[in-house]
């Protein structure tokens, strides 16, 4: 992220017109924002290409560099503005409002006693600044979220979440079919089951999710004209030939009344939800390689990968007792 930070007597912006940006809707109800900051530190901003795949790092460093130069030069009042001018190898729209916003929501929790703002992204402004002249009244910074295989850069592609999880603590145990758990570095993994469960075992511990061979079910689902990948979409979405889709909605069907069987009860859940939710952005920072994200007004939203999302919601709002939770099938 490139920065250029000016304190200033004066700034003054008021938006002109909506920019075209391919992939972006800007917030409807900044079409005729306008304000005038006295002794204020403006950070023009421009995020990059490299910031993509660590925005909440970026916003973190960006804020805190921000927040010492106003403490350094005395400036009471911070602007946040974006500036693409900055650089000419920017993000998507997306990572740079993201990256944006965040700046300014933690300069506002940092620094509560400062009149901190920020100027919308997405449109056209014009602006008026008298810089103040003094020796650090103009600044520029460049913040870089990847630096080799220094501590920094590994902080800058690991969320949160994943470094905490990798600071656990596991213990694996094998449970017998006596009831007993048995540490699994002691278990006798024998004969074809054995073979199995070690290999599951073995995946599970390591983490490793990488594939020396092509999954033998992919010849097979080509081979049997049942699914195959879709190339006009992206990486993994599958097109279902009729074949295909009556065997998987044989096997929904099945799987459904098992389920039913043992006691659960089904429910459908939405198919997208808030990238802002309090309860579900934290969860998403465990799985950053990619999202599918849908802009709605003033607002992002991800297309879930998984259903948990929302039986998560849904739990949340239940109020259940041991009624609930008991088996209901009978042998």
């Amino acid at each position: 992220m490139r920065l250029l930070l000016i304190h200033a007597d004066r700034f003054a912006f008021a938006v002109t017109e909506v920019a075209t940006v391919k992939g972006f809707a800007p917030n409807e109800t900044d079409a005729n924002a306008q304000t005038t900051m006295d002794d204020v530190l403006v950070a023009f901003g421009a995020v990059e290409q490299n910031d993509r795949d660590a925005p909440g790092y970026v916003a973190q460093q960006a804020a805190e560099l921000i927040a010492d130069t106003a403490s350094t030069v005395g400036a009471r009042a911070i602007m946040v503005y974006p500036y693409a001018h900055l650089s000419s190898d920017l993000s998507s729209p997306r990572t740079a409002a993201e990256v944006l916003r965040g700046i300014h929501a933690i300069l506002a929790e940092m620094l509560p006693d400062f009149d901190v703002r920020h100027a919308p992204f997405g449109y056209y402004k014009s602006f008026e600044i008298a810089a103040k002249g003094h020796p650090l009244s103009e600044l520029a910074r460049t913040i870089v979220p990847l630096s080799g295989d220094t501590d920094q850069g590994r902080v800058a592609t690991e969320s949160a979440a994943l470094k905490a999880e990798k600071s656990l603590r596991s213990d694996w145990r094998i449970y017998q079919a006596d009831g007993v758990y048995v540490p699994a570095e002691d278990f006798a993994f024998s004969g074809e089951a054995g073979e199995g469960l070690r290999q599951l075992y073995s995946y599970e511990r390591t983490g490793n999710r990488a594939a020396e061979d092509a999954p033998p079910h992919i010849r097979l689902m080509r081979e049997h004209r049942l699914v195959d990948y879709e190339p006009a979409s992206d990486t993994g979405n599958m097109r279902w030939y009729p074949q295909g889709i009556l065997v998987k909605r044989l096997l929904e069907q099945h799987v459904t009344a098992m389920v039913s069987n043992y006691g659960g009860m089904e429910v459908e859940t939405p198919l997208m939800y808030d990238y802002g939710h309090p309860a579900l952005s934290k969860y998403l920072q465990r799985f950053p390689a990619r999202q599918y994200v849908v802009n709605s007004d003033d607002k992002e939203y991800f297309l879930r990968f998984a259903a948990c999302f929302g039986q998560y919601m849904i739990m949340h709002d239940m109020v259940a007792s041991y009624r609930d939770l008991t088996c209901a099938c009978t042998n």
